[in-house]
């Protein structure tokens, strides 16, 4: 786990919260009230923005599983039809900074990790041009990096800010600086396109969205945060 130096010079754990501008945070395995293969039909914001993502048609939530990875417990996307919707709202206009901890199952095809808008996505893409990667996303073009993996789980931040919008994954191993789109207030679809489509064959184990870029060193602390927490890399 991160850690931060206390008041009275002692260590305590880091909390995402701790950084200014938390929007959006869905953490698997704060999940409570579940257990294994239940569906999940709301996904609750640790951020206290009340950003909650939810689904309502039974066929069409994902399910929760536990002693997934490093212990801890996932949610499960099919890959047809599971995605969770939060409201709409603004933080979605840039900058924008989101880290996410997940994998893929099944790459067949392009499959989203999440959708703000066509100007905020982040999605696993097969087969681009030669091997199966992973980017942002826009209208015309992707940022990609990292050769997926079906049986891994990894750390992905995606940072949107106009040109110097970039990619990364595994707290390094990071893209170009490329020019993104601005993006406007939607809900944010959690493992699917914004329309319930081009979902996600595998497992998200959390998100983590700013209304900001973050600096080098908070960018590193929620990082290590996820690393740790989760066993990644």
């Amino acid at each position: 786990m991160a850690m931060l130096r206390g008041a009275g010079g002692g260590k305590v754990a880091f909390s995402p919260a701790s950084l200014s501008g938390l929007v959006l945070w869905l953490d698997a395995s704060a999940i409570t009230g579940l257990v294994d293969s239940d569906p999940v039909g709301t996904w609750s914001d640790l951020s206290g923005n009340g950003n909650d993502a939810t689904q309502a048609t039974e066929s069409k939530k994902p399910t929760y599983k536990t002693n997934i990875q490093n212990g801890k417990q996932v949610v499960r996307f099919d890959g047809v039809d599971d995605f969770l919707k939060t409201v709409t709202f603004s933080a979605l206009a840039q900058p924008l900074t989101i880290l996410l901890a997940c994998k893929y199952t099944d790459n067949d095809a392009g499959q989203y990790i999440f959708s703000g808008n066509t100007d905020v996505e982040c999605v696993f893409k097969a087969n681009d041009p030669t091997v199966d990667k992973i980017g942002m996303r826009w209208p015309t073009d992707q940022a990609v990096g990292d050769t997926l993996s079906g049986t891994v789980l990894r750390q992905y931040t995606a940072v949107f800010n106009g040109g110097s919008s970039y990619y990364r994954y595994n707290g390094g191993n990071q893209s170009a600086n490329v020019a993104i789109g601005a993006g406007t207030a939607a809900a944010f679809t959690i493992g699917a396109a914004q329309a319930g489509a081009v979902s996600l064959n595998g497992d998200i184990a959390e998100v983590i969205v700013y209304s900001s870029t973050l600096s080098g060193s908070d960018l590193s602390l929620v990082e290590s945060y996820l690393n740790s927490k989760w066993a990644i890399y």
